[in-house]
């Protein structure tokens, strides 16, 4: 067998434990570059309000006893020293020196075979994240089978939330992991997917902090891991006195005018949907999912969904430039308001409309004919009714 077909793995032997653990192989070793597979351009931080963590040479605003090392490449090595064992030496984790509340954090990783690490939030006391804190897992699960849980890339530790799918790349390749918080909503994306969508007031970790340290985690030896791109956007939260209606009116129904009333509004209403005024919105279209979910300005609310959506025939505006990230981030921010909406929701429920969802249900009489089953009753009545017949009965 020939040098060039050859993959050294690079071995790191636990001398008094005997046990052999695989790291990097030869050609993704720590000082080697990532391959980058897809599209992984950082966010804008002047296009979409983000701000660099971590500056790509030194680790000003952070803090560790880890050996963590900036690379020439503006990426971000932690090579656990030869005796650090371990994923319990929080001190050696790399951690903000301020706390963040609400916000979207950006993170590329590439991991080395079976390599190990995670990205720390909410963390309130950073020498105990693991019991004051939340955990985004960075592991490389891209061989691992069904069923996922929350150790696969992307599951949230300690709640126990498994992805939905695993999304992670093999081992040596870039990932990209955005993190969303707002208030007890958590959403996970990795490479472009979103793999969890939680509100934490339904796991086990609903009276955690809703802000604290963000760290990256040190796994110990031989987990040598990099990052870059590390980056936040701050997301204002709603004022406690902020209300929907007053914001609706000032805010959000001048964008609404600019972009979306001529084909949702009083003389035109695409899907059954109209925009312009609260009690409208709260009615929603014939798509089945509500417009807005108070209070939850995830994908779950429906306008959000087709603001964000990648697929062309479906984003709104139809056939028209998108909002701008302000604009998004404003009608977010009003989904966030939980105050002011009682008048619309009330307004809504006195809507009359014939679509046939918002008819009473009526038990309608049995059609007269000689079939005992009620069922057989209706099918007989409308084949009758197009000149048709049963088929013959089938073959036992």
């Amino acid at each position: 067998m020939g040098m060039k077909s050859l993959k050294f793995e690079f071995l790191v032997i636990l001398a008094l434990s005997g046990v052999a653990v695989f790291g990097w192989s030869q050609e993704n070793s720590p000082h080697s570059q990532p391959k980058q597979v897809g599209d992984l351009k950082p966010p804008s931080p002047k296009e979409h309000g983000f701000v660099e963590l971590y500056n790509g040479h030194d680790l000003t605003g952070w803090t560790t006893q880890g050996n963590w090392l900036p690379q020439t490449d503006g990426s971000l090595l932690i090579q656990p020293r030869e005796n650090e064992l371990g994923w319990a030496r929080f001190d050696s984790y790399l951690w903000t020196d301020r706390t963040y509340k609400d916000f979207e954090l950006t993170v590329d990783c590439a991991y080395p075979e079976n390599g190990n690490s995670g990205i720390y939030f909410r963390v309130h006391d950073r020498s105990n994240p693991v019991n004051t804190g939340i955990e985004v897992q960075v592991f490389d699960s891209f061989k691992q089978k069904l069923p996922l849980n929350d150790h696969t890339l992307g599951g949230i530790i300690p709640a126990g939330i498994a992805p939905t799918q695993n999304m992670a790349k093999p081992a040596g390749e870039w990932n990209r992991i955005v993190i969303r918080c707002v208030s007890n909503r958590v959403q996970v994306q990795v490479n472009g997917v979103e793999v969890i969508n939680a509100n934490l007031q339904y796991t086990s970790i609903k009276d955690r902090n809703r802000e604290g340290y963000i760290g990256l985690q040190d796994h110990g030896n031989p987990h040598a891991v990099r990052f870059r791109n590390i980056r936040i956007k701050e997301i204002q939260s709603a004022n406690e006195d902020e209300n929907a209606q007053v914001l609706f009116k000032r805010e959000i129904l001048p964008i609404f005018e600019d972009n979306c009333l001529h084909c949702h509004g009083e003389d035109l209403q695409e899907g059954d949907l109209r925009l312009d005024t609260l009690a409208n919105v709260l009615r929603s279209g014939n798509s089945g999912d509500p417009t807005v979910v108070i209070g939850d300005d995830s994908v779950n609310s429906h306008l959000v969904q087709l603001l964000l959506t990648d697929h062309e025939a479906r984003r709104m505006p139809l056939d028209d430039n998108p909002l701008s990230d302000t604009d998004i981030e404003l009608i977010r921010k009003w989904i966030r308001v939980t105050k002011g909406w009682d008048e619309a929701i009330h307004a809504a429920k006195l809507n009359e409309t014939n679509h046939w969802s918002f008819q009473p249900i009526e038990k309608p009489a049995i059609p007269g004919t000689a079939h005992k089953n009620p069922i057989d009753s209706f099918v007989a009545t409308g084949l009758k009714e197009n000149k048709l017949n049963f088929s013959s009965q089938a073959d036992k």
